[in-house]
């Protein structure tokens, strides 16, 4: 597992984008819960054909990401990474399933994606 704090992956500099931003606006203006990872295991199953457990804390949802090099997040007040495959394969571009959640023909349909 890699970790330490963003100044140490020695990246010129690192911004939270996209779902983890509009996302949170979202269900913040719709009265959403904005921790909406402690709800998948609710849905998640319709959706992807699959259970889901309960997530108790946000490494558990990274844990279960589909793509191996995606299991990555960065504590917003510590700046702490947390990366239990660490980042060899996101930094080498090489994408694999991730064992725990081993949905092949979801991984080959966002490699895909990926692609194009």
């Amino acid at each position: 597992m890699a970790s330490g704090s963003s100044p140490d992956l020695g990246l010129p500099q690192g911004t939270l984008t996209a779902g983890c931003l509009f996302q949170t606006v979202w269900n913040l203006k719709s009265g959403n819960e904005p921790g909406n990872q402690a709800r998948v295991h609710l849905w998640y199953q319709q959706k992807f054909g699959s259970l889901c457990p309960p997530l108790t804390r946000v490494e558990d949802g990274i844990d279960r990401y589909l793509i191996a090099c995606t299991q990555c997040g960065i504590g917003i007040r510590s700046g702490e990474v947390y990366a239990p495959d660490g980042l060899g394969d996101m930094r080498n571009g090489i994408l694999r399933i991730n064992p725990n959640n081993p949905q092949t023909d979801l991984f080959l349909r966002k490699c895909q994606d990926y692609k194009t």
